[in-house]
């Protein structure tokens, strides 16, 4: 799990990685903690993690509203958009589906 601060940064993340995950949190949230939680558990998938106060361009170009929002992404395109709160169970079988 890596942070990301710059759009340059998450599009080379994406481009090095053919199917990986992006997180957007927030400092203060607490269910944005618990879906970090959620995220170490996965294994064998690259996952990016964006803090939305900090990086509000990367927020508004990914039109991010709502904080946790978890994108699985596959050769460079998002696949699936999950906002709120995500258990691994759910992501795993999303996941399965790429």
């Amino acid at each position: 799990m890596i942070d990301i601060n710059s759009d340059k940064e998450l599009k080379a993340f994406m481009k090095e990685n053919e199917t990986c995950i992006i997180s957007f949190h927030g400092r203060y949230c607490n269910p944005c903690k618990t879906q970090k939680e959620e995220l170490e558990k996965l294994e064998g998938v690259p996952i990016a993690r964006i803090e939305g106060d900090s990086n509000p361009t990367i927020c508004e170009e990914y039109m991010v509203r709502s904080i946790p929002a978890t994108f699985i992404v596959r050769d460079n395109e998002i696949q699936e958009s999950i906002v709120g709160l995500c258990r691994l169970k759910v992501l795993k079988e999303k996941l399965n589906n790429f």
